[in-house]
């Protein structure tokens, strides 16, 4: 995480953009992770992690186990083999991040798992998650970290933006179109 990012955010109104979105509050961070930590993570991702394909009514999508067991699944070298991706899972699971969401989205620290859920997915083509409602008894906060290949433009055709609908029925929506490999959403 940078140094500077909780400041930032309280700088820039982060929290009071967060609770006006609509039609729910949510939030596009950018800046929050290194840049080359996140090319050496998604470059771990692609050479060095074993995707599982999982198709339901919901989704068609290529996945990893939770990144919270990726040492004993990749076993003892894993640290040698994927620095950069541990760096960033351990940065989400750090209590920075934790009390930066806990501001961010309103909540209490105490509120949040100390080790979300996370884990990779791949949508090929074709591929796809369809609109839910992503309540589960224990989440509070959902994100989603974008890694994009950085080199690459990604155009609203490749599809990803992340689209919020409202429950009133009047397909009332808000598309988050993510641009940068860097950028992380949350949504309460």
């Amino acid at each position: 995480l940078r140094a500077s990012l909780a400041d930032d955010l309280a700088l820039g109104g982060a929290a009071d953009a967060f609770a006006a979105a609509q039609p729910w509050p949510h939030a596009q961070l950018r800046g929050v992770f290194d840049v080359a930590v996140l090319r050496a993570a998604r470059e771990e991702l692609i050479t060095e992690v074993t995707a599982t394909y999982k198709e339901t009514d919901l989704f068609k999508v290529f996945q990893t186990g939770d990144l919270a067991n990726i040492e004993a699944a990749a076993g003892a070298a894993a640290r040698e083999k994927l620095p950069a991706l541990l760096a960033v899972r351990d940065a989400i699971y750090s209590a920075e991040f934790r009390a930066l969401v806990a501001t961010l989205c309103g909540v209490r620290d105490a509120e949040l798992l100390p080790r979300p859920d996370c884990s990779v997915n791949v949508y090929g083509p074709g591929g796809h998650l369809l609109c839910h409602d992503d309540v589960i008894s224990t989440r509070r906060v959902s994100y989603i970290l974008y890694l994009t290949d950085p080199d690459e433009a990604w155009e609203e055709a490749d599809g990803g933006a992340l689209e919020l609908y409202g429950d009133a029925g009047d397909g009332e929506r808000n598309r988050s179109g993510a641009r940068e490999g860097e950028g992380v959403r949350c949504a309460c």
